[in-house]
């Protein structure tokens, strides 16, 4: 089954052309994301907002379904296994679990092997965690070993199309001390820079990016929504990568909430809230 890790591994690339029924998930309040799912592996959405698929030989199946608390999103590898001791024995997961990027979407993918219960075939297991503003979700995918290359081509174009509610992003941010520490989006006063790192998903060759850094609530240091910088480069390619920053002065960063907006040819493409606390 390690074809199927290879059609897993395009979590990051780019949306596929429509080929089925496009979902809207959960379709019941703030769509986190769009999927499309051929007609021939009827997908359907139950009372609970789950989704489930299945290829027409049931070689794989598909669901997806919302992460309520805090507690469900931490016990996530737990609970896979949970879930295939159903049907299934030697459960392991592989490694940890890994960043990924569906749609331009802030994602963690688990990956794992077991076998079936009944006659020991291999089963291969993945589940994308997608990471919203809000809300976290789970496409979880499960395939055996006689998975026919026809299937894995239609599951490939399935996770190609999953896109945020209005589409591609045309660049991804996150915010960082510097490129060798992990993203964050709490600073210390002392703080030397704060860096906003982006990589492009859609850019064009000479799209003008800016920054723009506010102090939305410092208190009394500042009014509200001060601005504190303004920076601006040009992209190079569509999927350009680089970094803006703002350094502290000889004072402190005052405590409070701040935000970065990103702008791609003066349209507002991204923002990203931080806050500089004790």
């Amino acid at each position: 089954m390690k074809r199927l890790f290879a059609v897993v591994a395009i979590f990051a690339l780019s949306a596929a052309p429509s080929f089925g029924k496009t979902l809207d998930f959960p379709n019941d309040g703030d769509v986190m994301f769009k999927i499309t799912i051929p007609d021939s592996w009827e997908p359907d959405a139950d009372d609970d907002e789950v989704v489930e698929a299945q290829s027409p030989d049931g070689h794989i199946e598909l669901s997806i379904w919302e992460l309520e608390t805090v507690e469900d999103v931490e016990n996530l590898g737990n609970d896979l296994v949970e879930i295939l001791k159903d049907h299934a024995k030697e459960i392991k997961l592989v490694g940890e679990p890994k960043k990924a990027s569906p749609g331009g979407m802030k994602g963690v993918l688990f990956s794992g092997s077991a076998l079936d219960e009944e006659d020991d075939h291999a089963i291969e297991f993945y589940a994308l965690m997608i990471i919203g503003e809000e809300k976290v979700a789970v496409v979880y995918i499960e395939a055996d070993a006689d998975t026919p290359k026809k299937d894995l081509v239609k599951l490939e174009a399935i996770l190609k199309s999953i896109t945020p509610p209005g589409g591609k992003k045309v660049l991804r941010l996150t915010l960082a001390l510097d490129a060798d520490t992990e993203p964050t989006t709490t600073f210390a006063p002392d703080a030397p820079k704060i860096y906003a790192f982006f990589v492009g998903e859609a850019l064009k060759k000479d799209d003008k990016i800016k920054s723009v850094w506010f102090a939305t609530d410092v208190g009394d240091a500042a009014p509200k929504n001060t601005q504190i910088a303004e920076v601006a480069v040009v992209a190079t390619s569509p999927t350009d990568k680089g970094a803006f920053s703002i350094t502290k002065s000889e004072k402190d960063w005052p405590v409070g909430k701040y935000r970065v907006e990103i702008y791609v040819n003066d349209e507002l493409v991204e923002t990203l809230k931080y806050k500089v606390e004790e």
